[in-house]
Order: C-alpha cells, then structure tokens, then sequence
C-alpha cells in the first residue's frame, strides 16, 4: 500500500515488476499471504478457530490482545471444512463442505491492491520469474519449468476472482501455458491440490481446464510417462555400477548425465502428483499403469545417481585450479622438451638441428604457459585450447615428426592435456545449480508419506538397499529450501528456529522409513528362537554314528544360518550408511538403529507380559 499510495518517490509497482528480485519478491509476498489463507482453512476448521478465540478472549482482558478485532475478522467461521474431515463429495465435485464464493470472499476479507494482483498475474503469465530455462530448456518440460509460477498463479488467483469467472481468453493462456499437461500441483510444503477440482466453480477456468485435460488426454499422458518411466530405469542402470561414474566418465559425458537426471526427475513429478488426482476416472488410469514399487525404484536409483553426480562436480570444482594449472606446466614442459630435442644438442638424439621446429616449440610453450584460468574467458580458453590442438595436429604431418614415433607420442599425450584442460574449464558452478534444480523433491513432502509401506516392503526384500535410502534422504532435505531462502537472505534471526523445525521433520520420516529395520530384526529372531526352542533337538552327550545324521538337522541348521545371515544384512545396511547432515540436524544411522532396537524390545517385552500375564 505504501508503494502504491507513493510515499517511496524512487520506486512504483511498476518499476519493481521490472527487476528480477523484485518480480519474485511481490509474488511471493502475495502467494505466501494465500497459502496461509488456504492452509488456515485446511487444517483448523472456523469453528475450531472461533472456539479458540473466544478460550483466548476469556484468558485475556480486550485490553491485552493486539488486533484482536482484526483477528476475529479473519479467523470468523467461512463454513468450509477440509475434505480430511469430512471427506469428498464426487457428486458435487467438491471437497468437504465447500460453500458458495469460497475462497474469494475469504481472501477478500483484507482485500489486496486489485491493479497490483493483475500486474503481478501478468508477469508470471509472460516471464520467466526463476530463470529455470537453463535447467530444463526443452519445450516439452515447460510444466515443470514454470511449476512455481504455476502455485503461484493457482493461488494468487483467488484475489482476482473475475478473471476465474469471466476472462476466458486469459485463463486459456494461462492452461494452455501451465497446466496443459499437468492438473495436480504442489503449493508451499508440498500441499497438493487438484486444480480440475478446485476450479469447478469458475466458469471460465473450468471451460479452459476442461477443454484440455479431457480422459483420452490423460490415457495419452499416462502412457507416456509410463514408457518414460521404464527408459529412465534402464539408462540407469549402467550408470549405477561400481566404477562407471568417475570423474573422466562425468567430464566426457556431463550433458547426457544432465539430462538422464532430468528426465528421471520429470517423469517421477508427473507420477507422484497425479496418483493424487481426486477425479475416480483419471486415478483408475493412473494407478493401474506404475506400482508403487517401479515408483520408489525409480525415486532410489535417481537419488543415488544425483547424489554420486552431485559429489563428483564438487570434487571437480575444488580442483579445477589446481588440475588447469598442472595440466599447463605438463603441456608447457613437453613443448619446451620438444623443443630441445630439434635443437639437435641432446647427446641421445640423432635428429638434425632444425631452428625452425625449435623455434615454433618454444613459441608453443610461451602461449601454454600463458593461458590464464581466472583472466581468460572460459570461451576464451577454450577457443585458445583448440587452436593450440589443431597447430599439433598440422604439425604432425611434416616428414620430420611423421617419422619419429617418440615424437608423435608425446604429440597425443600433449593433446590430450589439452583436451582435459579444455573440459575442465567448462565445468563451472552453475553446473551444481541446474543440478540442484533439477532434484528439488519439495513438491512431494505431503506425498512421500504414502510409499512408505513401500519402503519398508523394499527394505524386507533387499536389506542391502538401505545404502540407497541416504542418497534418497538428502534428496528430500530440498524441502529445507522452501521456507529458509527469503529467511536467510535478510540474516533473520528465525533462522535457527525454522530450520531446526523442519530439520526435526524430516529427521522424523527418516526414522519412520528406517523403523522397519529393528522390527524386521525382531521377527527374524522370533524365527530363530522357534527354530531353536521347538525343530532343534538336543544333541546328547554320548550316541551312537548311526544316530549321527539324525541329529545333525542340516535342514534346520541351514535355516537357522540363513536367518542370521539375514539379520546381518539389516545391520549391515544400517552400518554402512554414513552419519548425514539433513539441515541442521547430523543423522546418525548407528544412533537410529540402537533407538530402533530399544523402542523395539520394550514393545516386544510389553507384548509378552501383556500376552502372559494375569
């Protein structure tokens, strides 16, 4: 209001639209002031909200309470409660109790700026507010690229209810533009809403989500990310075996690597979101394409390859300066020996002065040793680089290194210095950020807590996957992200506090995904116990050798063994995993485990005196 009523002379709504900060900071501003609205309303129902206002009106003379007015004004029961409580209505379309006007006339309760939500509407139609088109530049990931400003749109769009109603042709553009492949987005913290749904009541939104998202269209789609699925699983395979990923293999292949994670991480949003659809048509589709074991396959392997890549760019960056600068003192040293050897002095040599290649070595030395990592452009470099391969290469064909194999090896050994030179000085930070663009998994928060039966029924199967679910981990503490950008930047003092919260959060599922193992250990050794206590028979002291096999059991023996062995591997797999800084919180997989144990034997223990005792 300040800003547009004109107290800042130096600044308007429209000149802030036109910096990049400032575009994303009014529209998170907007968007956040939304999903508090939505989320007010999600997750405490109004007369739950009223009812604790008048416990805190009660405690508090009017005097003490701040705002309270206003307060009341905007908790005030709306009559819409959360389909959570009341579940979904699929004869109206609609979730829980859901009355006329809602939520527009809830959002319009402290109104916003009118002129000021268009502007901001309209440069989230037109631009690109994030810069994502450097992570994902192929046109057919546009939904994915704009999948911000898509949640931005969907919510902010509630200010400007008329545009829902009666622009049809704006809200064409915008489907067209957002959501023509995708009606299942993720808000703040992953809140997951299914805009086919929430949109019903607006006229000119429904035609334009209708027109597009039709069920031949979603079948088309589900086929799609199904094979998409199966290719991703299959590329990487290769690429998860010992020893493939190194850091010469990452240097040769870095874009190809680049877009299998993308690829992956795509195909594993659309499929994630939309099993989340609440239309029964569209889901029946979905769920009967990809189990929910192919799904978490896929979220595994991908963590895995992001997390391997993601260390090994680092490793790569850290030593660039150190590899460019070696790399140009070998190259330097071998034009300059080169150069000596045409000088004809050398005592071993047989070769004939010649002052010309003396020269023109020594000439090629200066410019080696004149390449400069920090001055130099990297384009710069690279172009010199090239240059510098290709005078080696025309220098090969003279009759006088034609014949010298000595000569031609130490040729290829200096190309290819130059060559690791050349992919060294393109491997730039940047690389990390598209990286971390990419594998950003905060729109699935709400959704990772429906596969974890599936996690534990992988870790019941494969103890040895355990090793996986830490690249998986640090996958999810993206959602750290979120709410500590805008709080870091201006040095808040709520820092600590935020991300201790949602470090704790995310330690949590941690621990809901790995309890699993001791309960699996237990059941093991509820196994033995019986082997031994009710199959085993006791081997006397003395018997005879023809009773020999008959005590032996090598049956039960092998099953016995088999089971301990199977309790290794559960333990192993915790073992292996190392200590792991999710936000602020270091995991400690050894700590978690004798939790795990505990909390496991008094359960056993409590079950046992339940079970026995009178």
């Amino acid at each position: 209001d300040d800003v547009v009523n004109g107290k800042y002379i130096q600044h308007s709504i429209d000149n802030i639209l036109q910096e990049i900060e400032g575009k994303q900071l009014l529209s998170e501003a907007l968007y956040l002031y939304g999903v508090m609205l939505l989320l007010l309303e999600e997750k405490i129902p109004g007369f739950v909200r009223e009812k604790l206002l008048v416990a805190l009106y009660r405690l508090h003379s009017d005097g003490e309470i701040a705002n309270f007015e206003e307060v009341c004004k905007l908790c005030r029961n709306t009559g819409y409660i959360s389909s959570s409580f009341v579940g979904v209505d699929h004869s109206t379309g609609t979730t829980g109790r859901h009355p006329k006007s809602h939520p527009e006339s809830y959002f319009a309760r402290f109104p916003v700026n009118l002129e000021m939500v268009r502007l901001i509407v309209g440069r989230l139609q037109t631009d690109d507010v994030y810069l994502m088109a450097n992570s994902f530049p192929n046109p057919d990931h546009r939904s994915t690229c704009l999948a911000i400003q898509a949640s931005f749109l969907f919510v902010i769009l509630y200010f400007a209810p008329e545009i829902l109603i009666k622009q049809k042709g704006t809200m064409r553009e915008i489907v067209d533009k957002y959501f023509n492949n995708n009606w299942v987005i993720a808000t703040y913290m992953g809140q997951i809403y299914d805009v086919m749904l929430e949109w019903t009541p607006y006229p000119a939104a429904k035609q334009a989500i209708d027109y597009v998202i039709t069920l031949p269209f979603v079948k088309q789609l589900n086929d799609k990310n199904s094979e998409d699925i199966v290719r991703c699983l299959d590329e990487m395979k290769p690429l998860l075996k010992g020893g493939i990923l190194q850091q010469d293999y990452v240097l040769d292949h870095l874009q190809p690597l680049l877009n299998c994670v993308r690829h992956c991480n795509i195909a594993l949003r659309w499929r994630l979101l939309h099993r989340r659809t609440k239309s029964d048509a569209f889901l029946k589709v979905i769920d009967n394409a990809v189990n929910p074991t192919t799904i978490v396959t896929l979220l595994l392997n991908v963590s895995q390859l992001e997390y391997q890549l993601n260390e090994i760019l680092k490793n790569l960056l850290a030593e660039k300066k150190h590899a460019w600068t070696e790399g140009r003192a070998s190259a330097a040293n071998r034009m300059y020996e080169l150069s000596e050897y045409f000088a004809g002095s050398q005592s071993l040599s047989r070769v004939k002065r010649d002052e010309n290649m003396m020269r023109w070595f020594a000439t090629l030395g200066n410019k080696v040793e004149e390449l400069n990592l920090e001055e130099d452009h990297a384009t710069a470099s690279g172009r010199k680089l090239q240059s510098l391969i290709a005078a080696l290469n025309d220098v090969e064909q003279y009759e006088a290194i034609d014949a010298n194999a000595q000569i031609k090896i130490y040729l290829n050994e200096s190309r290819d210095i130059f060559q690791m030179m050349i992919r060294t000085v393109n491997i730039k930070s940047e690389v990390l950020n598209i990286l971390e663009n990419i594998s950003d998994l905060s729109y699935a928060w709400q959704t990772l807590v429906d596969y974890t039966p599936v996690f534990h029924e992988r870790i019941r199967k494969d103890p040895q996957s355990v090793v996986l679910l830490r690249a998986t981990f640090q996958k999810a503490a993206s959602i750290l992200d979120v709410p500590l950008v805008r709080v870091n930047s201006i040095d808040s003092p709520d820092a600590v506090s935020v991300a201790e919260y949602y470090s704790a959060e995310l330690v949590e599922f941690v621990r809901l995904v790995l309890e699993v193992v001791p309960v699996s250990v237990f059941g093991v050794l509820s196994k033995i116990v019986t082997i031994q206590t009710g199959r085993m028979v006791a081997i006397p002291s003395r018997l005879e050798g023809k009773d020999m096999k008959d005590y032996a059991q090598l049956d039960v023996r092998f099953d016995l063994a088999k089971l301990t062995h199977e309790i290794s591997l559960f333990t192993e797999g915790i073992l292996v995993m190392e200590k792991t800084l999710l936000g602020m919180i270091q995991v400690d997989p050894r700590q978690i485990l004798e939790e795990g144990l505990r909390r496991e034997l008094v359960r056993q223990g409590a079950k046992a005196m339940h079970m026995n005792l009178t």
